[in-house]
């Protein structure tokens, strides 16, 4: 079985407003405030540790998203 561990948004195409924005509207409740890397804002919808391996994939029809997908 697999969900959806994390949200990462391109910080050239995303800002942390329009990326929250985007969650609320998607029922995607982040578990903590944003992580800003050098490429991306992540947030986390659930903790890395209840999952055995991820997978990254984008989002299909909006340009700067990606999932991480965790399998349990």
């Amino acid at each position: 079985m697999s969900k959806i561990q994390s949200v990462l948004f391109n910080k050239i195409l995303w800002t942390t407003s329009k990326a929250r924005d985007w969650l609320e509207k998607n029922d995607l409740t982040r578990i903590k405030k944003v992580d800003i890397t050098k490429e991306f804002l992540r947030y986390r919808i659930r903790q890395p540790g209840m999952f055995k391996k991820f997978r990254s994939i984008n989002v299909k029809g909006v340009k700067g998203v990606r999932f991480i997908i965790g399998f349990l």
